[in-house]
């Protein structure tokens, strides 16, 4: 009997404890990193996720340099709510307008590099309803 061929492995898999604060800390040297949260309508969401990220990965351990939301035409409070809990609020229509506009995700992720200043990116969804702030971790 044949022994099947396993698939290449592309990356590497980490579970949250592998990796403690102090470690990436320590990883993390002189590098910028950002999160940037894209949103649309989150304001249900977007405190809680940006409180506990400023807490714990900003504030907290300074693992993170800059939080940013990208807002992609919220017709709610979703800014307001981001900007107060502590983010950096953008408004992916007024990043670049020389470049059109075209509401949603994929335009809020592309358009935030053009204002992020970090080395490193981290996306984050705005609608987790069980965030966690290991998830940027």
């Amino acid at each position: 009997m044949h022994e099947q061929p396993q698939p290449p492995t592309l990356g590497l898999t980490y579970r949250v404890d592998d990796l403690p604060i102090s470690r990436l800390q320590q990883a993390k040297a002189d590098t910028r990193i950002s999160v940037v949260i894209p949103v649309s309508n989150e304001a249900a969401t977007i405190g809680q996720i940006v409180q506990l990220i400023r807490q714990d990965v900003v504030d907290g351990s300074g693992l993170v340099d800059e939080l940013l939301v990208i807002d992609s035409d919220s017709s709610d409070d979703t800014a307001v709510i981001a900007r107060q809990a502590g983010a950096t609020v953008h408004h992916a229509r007024d990043i670049r307008p020389d470049l059109g506009w075209n509401p949603g995700k994929g335009e809020a992720m592309w358009k935030s590099l053009f204002v992020s200043s970090g080395d490193v990116i981290v996306f984050i969804d705005g609608d987790l309803t069980r965030f966690d702030s290991r998830y940027v971790t």
